[in-house]
Order: C-alpha cells, then structure tokens, then sequence
C-alpha cells in the first residue's frame, strides 16, 4: 500500500471519492481514523490491484461491521 502513496494511487482515490465513503454516503474524517468517522481505503476485490479502480474510500465503522 505505500506504493499507492508515492504512484499517486491514494491521490486519485481522494480526488475520486472525497471524504465520502463510497459504502454509505457517509462523510469522513481522515483525522480521527479510529472514531465513529474514521476513514481508511479499502480494496474492492481483495485480491485485486492496488489501483484507483480498486480502491475506495470507506468509512471504518462499515468495515467493522463487515459491510
């Protein structure tokens, strides 16, 4: 994933989604990863690339909750 970083990859995923998580709607905060708002980037198939077209973000409540 830190590849992701320094290609750009994260970049356009931020660009692309926002502080939206594509799950929920939700809107995101980047600054309080683990709260009730928390954000991360998660891999649409898990076993896909790590690119844009993989990549979303996602608020972590719905990870948790295995959405």
């Amino acid at each position: 994933m830190r590849a992701a970083y320094a290609d750009g990859t994260i970049e356009a995923v931020r660009e692309r989604d926002g502080d939206t998580c594509r799950y929920c709607g939700k809107t995101v905060s980047w600054t309080d990863k683990r709260g009730p708002d928390g954000a991360t980037y998660d891999h649409v198939d898990p076993n896909g690339p790590t690119t844009p077209e993989n990549l979303v973000v996602a608020a972590e409540l719905q990870l948790s909750e295995g959405t």
